[in-house]
């Protein structure tokens, strides 16, 4: 409930960041269609300060074998899929850009973070534009770059793991890519940075 209260600031807070002077500049992700999800996922981590990726927290994914609405939305496309690769942290784990924990105290998770890979950018367009009419997500920029916002329902088990069942979502497709993420607002906020850090220009 809280989540769905605070969804409308955040979309007025990212549509407000995209006219401040010096933000309104069109940018774009650019990724290799040779590359796989798995390296698209070390070089977001790589971006300074580098994240600590937990080996038992990462591993290979698909719209099939995924848990239940934990890591992927609903309409996610197992068409033209060929691969993806996913990954989640806890907060004390999850070192912001500025240098600290977004909580060095807690063990909850405050980010889940997935790239897909399709056979080429119809399919990944297709899976996209899916994910983001059956889950209501509104078109967005942020700092220039074009994304789907809204929100995402955790399984009810998920309440113990992350402390909530909403969490803000974002949503990219680039090339034959498609990038989810969701999680605690300000730590999905500092992910998209990483994201345009490491892909835009």
């Amino acid at each position: 409930m809280k989540y769905k209260v605070l969804m409308p600031l955040m979309i007025i807070a990212l549509m407000f960041t995209s006219v401040l002077p010096g933000c309104n500049k069109e940018r774009q992700l650019v990724i290799p269609s040779s590359m796989e999800p798995s390296q698209i996922f070390m070089e977001v981590c790589n971006t300074t300060p580098p994240l600590e990726v937990l080996p038992f927290a990462i591993g290979e994914c698909s719209p099939t074998d995924m848990a239940p609405d934990e890591i992927m939305p609903n309409g996610t496309s197992e068409e033209g899929f060929i691969n993806g690769f996913c990954g989640g942290w806890p907060a004390c784990f999850y070192t912001m850009r500025s240098g600290k924990a977004a909580d060095p105290t807690s063990g909850q998770i405050v980010l889940s973070f997935a790239v897909l890979r399709y056979e080429n950018a119809e399919f990944a367009e297709k899976s996209f534009a899916n994910v983001g009419t059956i889950e209501e997500l509104q078109d967005l920029t942020y700092k220039g770059v074009a994304l789907k916002a809204g929100v995402h329902s955790l399984p009810q088990y998920c309440d113990e793991t992350w402390g909530v069942t909403v969490v803000p979502c974002y949503l990219i497709q680039c090339n034959c890519f498609v990038i989810y993420i969701h999680g605690r607002e300000d730590v999905i906020n500092d992910m998209l940075d990483r994201i345009i850090v490491a892909f835009g220009v």
